[in-house]
């Protein structure tokens, strides 16, 4: 054990060891996560910041078209999708995680933004295409695009990835590695 500390190949974590590619893309994940914790999304004269009335405006747009009234958390999630680099949209089944990422997919089209929405499995992106209207991938199938230069990430696009709670480390660092100014909603 101490040798393989040693000649690098593990990294003490407290009283235990972890294998040193985990523990750099442990490391650059919780950087990013942090750095992007404390930012905006993506903003410049072609897509600049909207205020708080004008994003009122297009959410009570949305709502209108929407078979139900939106709750006040549904609308701060989708404020929140739209102005955050990171977001996390987490509830119970029922709860409005649909009717909210619909909302911020919906004003991030109209804002401009590219959305490139997926999930890990097939059947996942499926859903989340079925549920939304939107094209929908896997993860791998958004990756291969983006390695052979079929789909580009532009600064402000929005990159959403459903059940990512499935989501592995390796593949989550793949993925941060190529988004850029990107944002990112969980």
């Amino acid at each position: 054990i101490d040798r393989a500390v040693l000649e690098g190949g593990a990294v003490r974590l407290g009283d235990t060891l972890q294998p040193y590619g985990a523990a750099v893309m442990e490391a650059e994940v919780a950087s990013w996560l942090f750095d992007a914790s404390h930012q905006s999304a993506y903003e410049d004269l072609a897509l600049p910041a909207e205020t708080n009335e004008a994003l009122d405006i297009k959410i009570n747009r949305y709502e209108k078209r929407s078979p139900y009234p939106l709750t006040e958390m549904q609308r701060q999630a989708i404020k929140l999708g739209v102005t955050s680099r990171v977001m996390v949209l987490a509830g119970y089944a029922g709860s409005g995680k649909t009717a909210s990422l619909r909302g911020v997919c919906e004003i991030a089209s109209e804002q401009g933004r590219g959305l490139h929405l997926m999930a890990l499995s097939g059947r996942a992106a499926q859903r989340i295409s079925d549920s939304t209207g939107l094209h929908a991938r896997t993860i791998a199938g958004f990756l291969k695009s983006v390695k052979e230069k079929k789909t580009k990430v532009g600064p402000g696009d929005l990159i959403v990835i459903d059940e990512a709670s499935m989501v592995d480390l390796p593949l989550l660092w793949r993925i941060l590695r190529v988004i850029g100014e990107a944002s990112l909603l969980l």
